[in-house]
């Protein structure tokens, strides 16, 4: 029965929008009843309690489908920045409801979608545009039995996309949910950046061969295909960020949920919601201050690691490294830092030394242009390596290293 809801509810969102049929069949739809109604994360995997695919009817249900499916084509995830995680849900929601009556989806599911008109917004705007135009409190109001993907994005449920006060996927938010799998789930791996792009100008080319000979293109619609069909280049600091919350995450730091103490604010509801709390990750960075390293580049980066490392809120161990450890300091602050150095090259004395330290790090940051040798092999006892590389043309790490290539204008 759940299977045969899900495949109807698939084919008549195919048959809505023939132009998500190959995004449709290609995600994973997980059936958990951890999820409240659905949700989609930022590796786009999608979530489905089995009670709401064995109750509701198959075109509410293709409504949901495509509504977690634009939170993952709009970069919902990158675009919140840091605003607040309520109204941005709310925002989006509005953006997504507008393309959805557009495209002729039903919003009257058991759980109404939050519009637009429920808050007196116009139509057709932005997500950014309408979070700007909401107060403060606006989600207290109307969010109570809106939306699918209404009303509570406070901080201790992780927002709401796919019901009233159900917590939202991270493909809305950007924050890591409890029932998510890891990006690098053996059954259900996540899609890359690149892959994720692919998708999005996939589904551009498509809709705009749909629409080619009809003249009906919706405005919402014609929007979406600029945006996605846009070839861009992704920075390189947006990678940075996104690869050191995905480790952190993976290692157990960062924002986490626990129902060992239930949420106070949704003690009336007929569920238990987990509460978020913070483990403080332990970061240190290893500075390449060999003599081929620039100054440019060694500022650049240690800007956006040191920026970084403010959201987290994490103090850092900070090692200047050429063939030998220079110095070691404890820093909130990148111009606390003291370098030393102008010798030869070799990272890995670096990573053994930062590993060794007596407040182990749950992860290791290396800003250098990359010429030095790296072991194949993850050394014993090591964290999770992140590689920032400052020359374009230095040899890529072995695997066992993340690295995010740096983009500096000269």
């Amino acid at each position: 029965m759940t299977f045969d809801n899900l495949t109807v509810a698939r084919y008549i969102a195919v048959r809505k929008a023939p132009y998500f049929a190959h995004a449709l069949f290609r995600t994973p739809i997980i059936t958990t009843p951890a999820v409240p109604v659905g949700a989609m994360d930022m590796y786009g995997r999608m979530y489905i309690n089995p009670q709401i695919v064995e109750n509701w009817t198959p075109e509410h249900i293709a409504t949901i489908l495509i509504h977690e499916m634009f939170h993952l084509l709009n970069e919902h995830f990158d675009r919140k920045g840091a605003r607040d995680q309520k109204r941005w849900n709310i925002a989006t929601d509005m953006e997504i409801a507008n393309t959805l009556r557009a495209l002729d989806f039903r919003l009257d599911t058991p759980i109404p979608h939050i519009t637009p008109e429920q808050y007196d917004m116009p139509y057709d705007l932005l997500a950014e545009e309408y979070y700007e135009r909401l107060n403060d409190g606006s989600g207290d109001g109307d969010t109570n039995g809106d939306g699918n993907g209404s009303g509570d994005g406070n901080e201790n449920n992780g927002g709401s996309s796919s019901g009233s006060g159900h917590p939202s996927g991270s493909a809305s938010d950007g924050t890591d949910k409890p029932w998510e799998l890891p990006p690098d789930d053996a059954e259900y791996p996540g899609l890359s950046d690149t892959e994720q792009e692919l998708l999005r100008r996939e589904v551009a080319h498509a809709a705009e061969q749909h629409y080619k000979d009809r003249g009906d293109l919706p405005a919402s619609m014609e929007r979406l295909i600029k945006h996605y069909k846009k070839r861009k280049e992704v920075d390189w600091r947006t990678v940075l960020r996104r690869t050191v919350k995905r480790t952190i995450y993976i290692g157990g730091s960062g924002d986490q949920f626990s129902y060992r103490r239930p949420n106070r604010r949704k003690q009336n509801s007929d569920f238990i919601f987990p509460s978020m709390f913070r483990i403080r990750p332990k970061v240190a960075v290893v500075i390449d201050t060999s003599g081929s390293m620039g100054d440019s580049e060694l500022d650049t980066a240690l800007n956006e690691v040191d920026a970084l490392l403010q959201e987290l809120r994490s103090e850092v161990t900070v090692l200047s490294v050429d063939a030998e450890v220079h110095t070691i300091q404890r820093i909130r602050h990148a111009n606390r830092i003291q370098l030393q150095g102008g010798g030869g090259t070799d990272m890995m004395v670096g990573i053994q030394a930062a590993a060794m330290q007596k407040q182990k790090p749950n992860l290791i940051v290396v800003i250098t242009d990359g010429y030095t040798n790296w072991d194949t092999q993850r050394p014993p006892k090591t964290p999770p390596v992140i590689a920032v590389l400052t020359s374009k043309n230095s040899e890529t790490p072995p695997a066992w290293i993340h690295s995010v290539r740096v983009h500096i204008n000269s």
